[in-house]
């Protein structure tokens, strides 16, 4: 299977037409969540059968127990 790196025009915010520009940044192949951004869901645009996602969370020690537990 060929990997694919995804970008802003992949992915829709739910319930939107549109990706979330406000609550999501894309820096290269990372998709980061802004935090003073309103808490918005991705969707992709593309149904995938098989892939592989990596989750890296770096949040702050304070929100690191919300972010890393929920």
């Amino acid at each position: 299977m060929a990997e694919r790196e995804l970008t802003a025009a992949d992915w829709r915010g739910y319930a939107q037409e549109q990706f979330p520009q406000a609550a999501w940044s894309v820096d290269g192949d990372l998709l980061r969540a802004m935090a003073s951004g309103e808490r918005v869901d991705l969707i992709s645009r593309e149904r995938f059968r098989d892939f592989i996602l990596q989750f890296d969370c770096g949040c702050r020690a304070l929100a690191a127990r919300r972010c890393c537990t929920a």
